[in-house]
C-alpha cells in the first residue's frame, strides 16, 4: 500500500482527467484571449478583433467563441472533478478492503495483540486521509497539465516575457521546499498525538463502570483533556504549515506578477491587448502553479497516514495464520482429547504444561481455576484459535490439520461478553452465515428457550433489536448468543462464564437451554455453581495443569438431551 500501489488502479481514470484537463484549459486560454481583445476592441467600438498572423474575427462570432469556450471550460473541469471524486470514493474502498481482509486473515495472537479501537481508527479516519493521496495526486496532475497549457499559449503569444514567467515559477517551487518540509514534520506528530488521543478515549469508554465507582471521574476526564490538548496543538501546528502554503505562495507570486510588469514595460511591448492576455495567462498560470504546491503539501501529510497503514498492513500479512499444512476434514463424531498438551507465549513461562484429558462426545464438562490458571488459553486453543502443535485432536482429527471453514462449522463459542449487530433477531442469530435457514434459526432459539418470547416481539425473528441490541435484557441476549452457535448445529460448544451477569430466573433459563443441548459436546468456563451443578465433570486448572477431572455425584447427569430440531 504504497502510493504508487494506490495510484495504479486509476491510471485510466488519471489518463480522462489530464484528457479533459488539458480540455478544460485550452479552452480557457482560448476565452483569456479572446475576453481581453473583446474588451479593447467593444471599448473602441471596432467591429473586429485581431487574432494571429493578420486574422481578424467579428465581434459578435468573438463572443459566441468566447462563450462557446467557457461551456467547454465548464464541461471539462466538471468531467475531470467527478472522476477525481470517483477515483478518491474507489481507493478509500480498495485501502479499507485490503486492510479488513489482511486483519481478518492475521493470526490470533496478533489480533489480540492489537490496542481495542485501533483497527477501528485504521479502517476510519486513516484510510479516509491516506486516500487524499488520490486527491493530491490528481490535484497536482491537473495543476502540472493546465500549467504546461497556458505557458505554452502564452509562449505563442509572447515568447520572451513568458520564458521569464517560466523561470519565475521554477524558482517559486525550489522556494517551497523548506515549507513542504514543514508541513511532513508536523503532520506526523499530529497523526501520532491523534492516535494517542483515540487510545485514551477508548480506554475511558471501556472503563467507564470503574471510572464512575472508584470516584475518578475529574482524573478520568483531566486525562482525556490532556491528550486533547497535545492532539489539538499538533493539529493546529500541522493545519497551519500546510495553510501557510498558500498565502506564502500567494505573496511570492504577486511579487513576481510586479517584475513581470517592469520588464514586460523595458522589453518595449506595445501592444497593450496582448500585454493584458499575456499576464491574464500567467495570472492563471500562478494560481496552479500555487494548486500544485498546495497538492504536494496535501500529498505529504496524507502519505504520512499512508505509510502508518501500510507497517499495519505488512503487519497483518507477516502474522497471517498459517495454512502451510494440508488441510483435513472428516467426522466430528469423536472425543475430543489433548494428549499432553503445553503451550508457551514466551520462553520463560509456560501457561499450560502436560495437559491430558479426554472429554465423551455429548458431555457436558466445567472447566474451573483461579486466575492465570491457564483457562483462556485452553479455550483458544479448543476453539482452534492457537496452534496445538498436533496435540488436541477430535477424533482421529489433529486440531491444526483440519480445513478451517469445516471446524466453523463444527465448533462454537459464547462469550462473557454478549456483542450483537445492530440488526434483526434472524440477522443476529445467523451471523452472516447465508447457508443457515430460517428453520435453522427457529430451531436454535427454540434449543435457547428463546422461541417464545421471541415469538411475543413485533415482528417476531425480523424484529429489529436496535443499536447492538440494546433493545434485549442480560439474559435474552446471552441466549441469543447461545442460539447463534447453536444455529450451525456445532458438535463442541464453549462457554465462558454464560451466567456471571444474569440474575437467578435468567440464570435457570440460560442453565436449562444448556442442559438440553442437542448432541453437543459442551465446555463451560464458570465459578457458579448453579452452572456445576449440570455438568457431568468438572475439570480444574491449576498453575497451567490439570489436577482433577471429577465425575459430578448427582442426579442431574442422566438428563436425556433432546435432538435439535425435534
Amino acid at each position: 500500500m504504497t502510493p504508487r500501489g494506490v495510484l495504479r488502479p486509476e491510471r485510466r481514470s488519471l489518463a480522462c482527467i489530464v484528457a479533459l484537463t488539458l480540455l478544460a484549459t485550452l479552452a480557457e486560454a482560448g476565452f483569456l484571449l479572446l475576453v481581453t481583445r473583446l474588451g479593447l476592441a467593444l471599448g473602441n467600438d471596432a467591429a473586429s478583433i485581431a487574432l494571429f498572423q493578420n486574422r481578424t474575427l467579428a465581434t459578435g462570432a468573438a463572443l459566441g467563441a468566447a462563450t462557446a469556450l467557457a461551456v467547454v471550460r465548464l464541461g471539462g473541469g466538471l468531467g475531470a472533478s467527478w472522476l477525481a471524486s470517483r477515483s478518491l470514493a474507489r481507493s478509500a474502498v480498495r485501502m479499507r478492503t485490503t486492510l479488513a481482509h489482511a486483519w481478518l486473515d492475521s493470526a490470533w495472537d496478533h489480533k489480540n495483540s492489537l490496542a481495542r479501537g485501533r483497527v477501528l481508527q485504521l479502517l476510519s479516519s486513516y484510510t479516509q486521509t491516506a486516500a487524499n493521496v488520490v486527491t493530491a495526486a490528481t490535484r497536482g496532475l491537473v495543476a502540472v497539465v493546465a500549467l504546461a497549457a497556458l505557458l505554452t499559449t502564452a509562449l505563442i503569444v509572447q515568447p520572451q516575457l513568458t520564458l521569464v514567467a517560466s523561470g519565475v515559477v521554477a524558482v517559486l517551487g525550489l522556494a517551497m521546499i523548506p515549507l513542504r518540509r514543514l508541513v511532513r514534520r508536523h503532520t506526523t506528530a499530529a497523526a501520532d498525538a491523534q492516535l494517542s488521543y483515540a487510545t485514551t478515549v477508548q480506554e475511558t469508554e471501556s472503563l467507564a463502570m470503574e471510572i464512575q465507582v472508584l470516584g475518578v471521574r475529574d482524573a478520568a476526564a483531566e486525562r482525556v483533556v490532556e491528550r486533547a490538548v497535545d492532539a489539538a496543538g499538533t493539529l493546529r501546528a500541522s493545519q497551519f504549515a500546510q495553510t501557510a502554503v498558500t498565502p506564502t505562495y500567494q505573496f511570492i507570486a504577486a511579487v513576481s506578477l510586479v517584475v513581470l510588469l517592469l520588464l514586460g514595460q523595458r522589453s518595449g511591448v506595445d501592444d497593450v491587448a496582448t500585454l493584458g492576455a499575456v499576464l491574464l495567462l500567467l495570472l492563471r498560470s500562478l494560481s496552479y502553479a500555487q494548486s500544485l504546491q498546495v497538492a504536494r503539501a496535501q500529498f505529504v501529510g496524507s502519505k504520512v497516514y499512508l505509510d502508518d497503514l501500510n507497517s499495519h498492513l505488512q503487519s497483518f500479512e507477516a502474522a497471517a495464520a498459517s495454512t502451510e499444512h494440508e488441510m483435513q476434514i472428516g467426522a466430528a463424531d469423536g472425543a475430543l482429547v489433548s494428549d499432553g498438551l503445553t503451550f508457551r507465549y514466551d520462553e520463560h513461562r509456560n501457561a499450560l504444561h502436560d495437559v491430558s484429558f479426554a472429554l465423551r462426545p455429548g458431555e457436558i464438562v466445567g472447566l474451573v481455576g483461579p486466575s492465570g490458571a491457564g483457562k483462556s488459553t485452553l479455550v483458544e486453543l479448543l476453539l482452534g484459535l492457537r496452534p496445538s502443535a498436533g496435540r488436541i485432536r477430535l477424533g482421529q482429527l489433529a486440531l491444526d490439520s483440519v480445513d478451517r471453514a469445516w471446524w466453523a462449522n463444527h465448533v462454537a463459542f459464547v462469550p462473557q461478553d454478549q456483542e450483537l449487530l445492530t440488526g434483526t433477531v434472524a440477522e443476529n442469530v445467523r451471523f452472516l452465515r447465508p447457508n443457515i435457514t430460517d428453520a435453522d434459526v427457529r430451531d436454535a432459539c427454540a434449543a435457547a428457550a428463546l422461541l417464545d418470547e421471541i415469538d411475543a416481539l413485533p415482528d417476531g425473528l425480523e424484529t429489529h433489536l436496535g443499536e447492538r441490541g440494546s433493545r434485549l435484557s442480560g439474559g435474552q441476549r446471552q441466549r441469543l448468543c447461545i442460539a447463534r452457535a447453536l444455529a450451525s448445529r456445532p458438535s463442541i460448544l464453549v462457554l465462558d462464564e454464560p451466567t456471571s451477569a444474569l440474575d437467578h430466573a435468567s440464570e435457570s433459563a440460560v442453565l436449562e437451554a444448556i442442559r438440553n443441548l442437542p448432541d453437543t459436546t459442551v465446555v463451560i468456563v464458570t465459578h457458579r455453581p448453579a452452572a456445576l451443578d449440570i455438568c457431568d465433570r468438572v475439570m480444574t486448572l491449576e498453575a497451567g495443569r490439570v489436577i482433577d477431572l471429577a465425575d459430578r455425584q448427582n442426579g442431574e447427569n442422566s438428563v436425556q438431551r433432546p435432538t435439535l430440531g425435534a
